[in-house]
Parts: C-alpha cells; sequence; structure tokens
C-alpha cells in the first residue's frame, strides 16, 4: 500500500539517528540484502542486526 510506504517514510524522517533511519529504510523499504547493507555501512551483518534492532524500537518510540 503506497500510504503506508508514504507514512513509514514520515516516521523514518522524525528519527533522531539517522543511520538508524537508513538501515530501515534499506532492509524493509527498499529490499537491500542485509549482506549489502552491512558492505555499504561498514559494518558487519552481526552489527547491522544489533543496529536494526536498535533503529526499530526507535522507529516505534516515535509513535509514543
Amino acid at each position: 500500500n503506497v500510504q503506508v510506504i508514504i507514512d513509514v517514510r514520515k516516521t523514518l524522517d522524525r528519527m533522531s539517528n539517522r543511520r538508524y533511519a537508513e538501515v530501515l529504510d534499506m532492509l524493509m523499504l527498499r529490499g537491500v540484502s542485509p549482506e549489502e547493507a552491512a558492505r555499504l555501512l561498514g559494518v558487519t551483518v552481526a552489527n547491522l542486526y544489533n543496529i536494526k534492532r536498535r533503529a526499530i524500537n526507535q522507529f516505534i518510540s516515535c509513535f509514543e
């Protein structure tokens, strides 16, 4: 649904940590593989998943 994607992007824009927003955008909206995202960010895949977990928590906090 296009409206859902637009709403998610607006929330990503409100996130204080731009790296977190970028990780969620790459993995959830653009469909970048975890391996490719990790390479682009210069981190390990394991670290990428740690960043993703923290990013999701920050994303959720945007609604509190």
